[in-house]
């Protein structure tokens, strides 16, 4: 037996172990068999066409290499762990620290300081998701009445329930109320206001 041979017969001993790990399904097509060949399915003489392409792209996207550029083109922490859950070689790679300090490395190159501290994708989609929300005109503060009023005003209202959803999201995540009134209220009021407005928003 020559080389060529035992390479070719080892080749397509690996390719079906890899069907049977992946436990690879071809679709049935109902049609002719050309139409069943153009598509990737099923050919005239019942071999799987599509198994060599699709084993050898799972292979590219396994390579490290391969994922740290699509971690640094991509930036999203969800897709990226999303991505890592597909299969085991994958999510090694993509729930490492270092894959993590790279994307860290990266956006604070980009200016957000608050990277630096992470350490997971977790963190890096937490840190994503509290800046997006607070990055409206009233940043990260909630308004009352005027005159002692313990109700939320509207205006600032989806800052309150966005982070009600980011506590359910992040059920780790720990919140810090600061509460307080204007500056000419008097002091024994002003600290009951204060309170009671930190307990109002607690409870919403």
């Amino acid at each position: 037996m020559t080389d060529e041979q035992e390479e070719m017969e080892l080749s397509e001993q690996t390719l079906g172990d890899a069907r049977k790990a992946r436990r690879l399904e071809v679709p049935s097509h109902e049609g002719n068999s050309s139409d069943a060949e153009d598509e990737g399915f099923v050919s005239a003489d019942g071999s799987d066409e599509a198994a060599p392409a699709f084993l050898e792209a799972a292979l590219i996207l396994e390579r490290p290499e391969v994922i740290d550029a699509l971690g640094a083109a991509c930036g999203d922490p969800q897709l990226l762990g999303r991505l890592g859950l597909s299969s085991p070689a994958l999510c090694g790679l993509i729930f490492s620290k270092g894959f993590a300090a790279q994307r860290v490395g990266e956006l604070a190159r980009r200016g957000l300081d608050w990277a630096k501290g992470c350490t997971t994708l977790e963190q890096l989609d937490a840190g994503m998701a509290v800046t997006q929300l607070c990055a409206r005109s009233s940043l990260n503060h909630l308004y009352f009445a005027y005159g002692g009023g313990l109700d939320v005003r509207p205006v600032t209202r989806p800052l309150l329930a966005g982070a009600a959803n980011l506590a359910q999201r992040y059920p780790r995540m720990r919140f810090h109320v600061d509460a307080h009134t204007g500056a000419g209220a008097p002091s024994g009021i002003a600290t009951a206001t204060a309170q009671r407005r930190a307990q109002r928003i607690m409870r919403d």
